[in-house]
């Protein structure tokens, strides 16, 4: 029996330990038949981005835009560098080069009639008013004298009539894609008010992935200390989902290790109290400690992972095993007899083991997970326990040996006997306190914000808030995602819900959203486009506006040939074209906007 017992207890200890354990909060949520939690919150990487700010300690010596975006720099240069073996950061987002705005704009004027709707023209036909083709010639002749004027010749060849506007406003609609308004100095993303460097940093993992959550949480901190060392007047604030997880599963683990710890010392207390025998202890947490393995060997043989916080709610099981030690060895202590305990006890213990076990059997009919989980390793662990106290507890008794402290056991005794039901006035006080409980559970409340599931950590917190007030002045963010295996299909699914949005903004509901996918527009919509440029680029419009731009040069002295450029975008051929595959914009930003994982859109 021991041989078996040792051998058992050593293959269970190295299966249980294999388990992987995850600190996904998606396990908790019903799953459904068509997947979207998946969607939401374990595919899409915009949720997974981590936000970097970078400010001053205090108002008195405020650092300026300058200093903020240096400091950024070698930010983003080092910590790349500590990441270059372990690749654990797929993109940084903080500055946005001028090439890079240079190419986007050329790219945007290039294909420009694809994106011209047909709400666009009103405005076109205004632009097309000789006084108004006078006055945009003018200006652009005096901006060509400036530096700035020379770095966008190119556009403004193309651009007698001020057709720019409407890129402007393109850009203006897709404002807010990172969740919040930023603004741009030195090529460097900062919050409106210019006191708070920006850097968005897209991590190579989902933030569920605990391990590598935990080492790019370290990897961060690590470079946040070597910069604040080195910029002591720089305050360095940072938040984000992986760094959440990785938080709220080391509090997970401190809570787990505390609960224990304090049943354990209870536990340990009464047992001293009661049992005058040193080993009545080990005797009661081995058969929990065998029963704890025994289940960590099946689920990792079933699944071969398992929720973390299913383990922490399963703490409580162990309370529920313990009871079943202590029905047997409690009994051993009155009769000293190994064999009678059997007698007496093997039926009540395993009737009250099936009767919890079928409760705890019962979560396997949930749609969550996380309760799944719990409901298996709660069952496990129960039946483990119960064959560990039925089957190998009593051949450790040695009743030769056996002790135990008359004086409590008759105290407990006592207490149990007392004619409590006798007491009229006991049974008034329970009457009075049930029909105030009654009366009053109207007025309990459920929490259905997911958010409050977990722990924040202060310095979190302190980060989130910051970066909202900057530059969500206040107000909350939401991302809503439009999905489909095709590209075009997501995008009308995406109109229907602008559309939405549009009459919820109306109504006051919510304060403004982000137009991210202005810019992508479906095959078909564009070739619409295109085909209401060409229809409205008439051969008698093309020679009025030119008579115009003819005249408004010579005006000012330029020569009209300067403006070919804009002859050749009005009339010339154009086809649809795909953004997400033109690498125009850097992947911190697209990937606000558009994603394609798992091959879904």
């Amino acid at each position: 029996m021991l041989s078996i017992l040792l051998l058992s207890t050593s293959l269970m200890v190295y299966l249980g330990l294999q388990v992987q354990y995850e600190e996904d909060i998606t396990k908790l949520l019903p799953s459904t038949s068509n997947g979207s939690e998946k969607l939401a919150f374990s595919n899409l990487r915009v949720k997974d981005k981590v936000f970097i700010q970078f400010t001053s300690y205090n108002d008195s010596s405020a650092l300026s835009p300058e200093d903020l975006a240096s400091i950024a720099d070698d930010f983003v240069e080092n910590i790349l560098d500590r990441d270059s073996t372990s690749h654990l950061i797929n993109d940084i987002l903080f500055k946005v080069d001028e090439d890079m705005l240079m190419d986007a704009m050329s790219y945007l004027a290039d294909n420009f009639p694809t994106f011209v709707d047909a709400h666009s023209y009103a405005l076109i036909d205004s632009l097309l008013a000789p006084e108004n083709i006078t006055r945009v010639v003018a200006a652009n002749y005096e901006q060509l004298k400036s530096t700035e004027g020379i770095a966008f010749k190119d556009m403004i060849q193309r651009d007698p009539i001020g057709l720019r506007r409407l890129l402007i406003d393109k850009f203006k609609q897709v404002q807010g894609g990172m969740g919040g308004n930023q603004t741009m100095f030195d090529s460097h993303l900062f919050t409106p008010d210019t006191t708070t460097a920006l850097v968005f940093l897209s991590p190579a993992f989902t933030s569920f992935d605990s391990k590598s959550g935990a080492m790019l949480t370290e990897l961060i901190e690590k470079q946040i200390s070597a910069t604040q060392e080195a910029n002591p007047e720089v305050k360095i604030l940072y938040h984000g989902l992986p760094m959440q997880s990785v938080y709220n599963a080391k509090r997970i683990k401190k809570d787990l290790s505390v609960t224990i710890t304090i049943s354990l010392v209870v536990i340990c207390l009464v047992i001293m109290l009661c049992f005058k025998n040193k080993s009545t202890l080990p005797m009661m947490l081995a058969p929990v400690l065998y029963g704890s393995f025994f289940a960590l060997t099946l689920m990792f043989l079933i699944k071969g992972t398992m929720s973390l916080m299913a383990l922490g709610i399963a703490a409580i099981v162990l309370g529920v095993a313990l009871s079943y030690c202590l029905h047997v060895i409690t009994h051993y202590k009155y009769v000293s007899d190994p064999v009678q305990v059997l007698r007496d006890q093997s039926k009540p213990v395993v009737l009250g083991c099936l009767t919890t076990i079928g409760s705890f059997l019962g979560l396997l009919f949930t749609k969550s997970a996380l309760l799944q989980d719990f409901g298996l390793f709660a069952s496990f662990a129960l039946v483990g326990t119960t064959f560990f106290s039925l089957v190998f507890l009593p051949h450790l008794f040695n009743p030769a040996r056996n002790r135990k402290s008359q004086k409590a056991f008759d105290m407990l005794e006592k207490f149990n006997s007392h004619p409590f039901e006798k007491h009229t006035w006991l049974i008034a006080v329970i009457l009075v306190v049930i029909s105030v409980c009654f009366y009053t559970q109207r007025w309990v409340t459920f929490d259905s914000n997911l958010k409050n599931i977990g722990h924040f950590e202060p310095k979190i917190v302190e980060s989130m808030d910051a970066y909202a007030n900057k530059t969500q002045q206040g107000y909350k963010t939401t991302y809503f995602a439009a999905a489909s295996n095709v590209l075009d299909s997501a995008l009308l699914i995406n109109r229907q819900m602008l559309a939405r949005f549009d009459s919820l903004q109306s109504q006051g509901v919510i304060a403004g959203y982000s137009k991210v996918t202005t810019l992508f527009l479906t095959q078909q919509e564009q070739q619409e486009n295109i085909d209401r440029w060409s229809e409205y680029w008439s051969k008698a419009r093309v020679n009025d506006v030119w008579t115009s731009v003819s005249k408004a040069c010579a005006a000012v002295g330029m020569n009209p040939m300067f403006y070919e450029p804009f002859k050749d975008l009005i009339e010339g051929e154009y086809e649809p074209i795909n953004i997400l595959e033109s690498d125009i914009l850097p992947e911190g930003l697209l990937s606000n906007m558009v994603e394609c994982t798992d091959s879904v859109y």
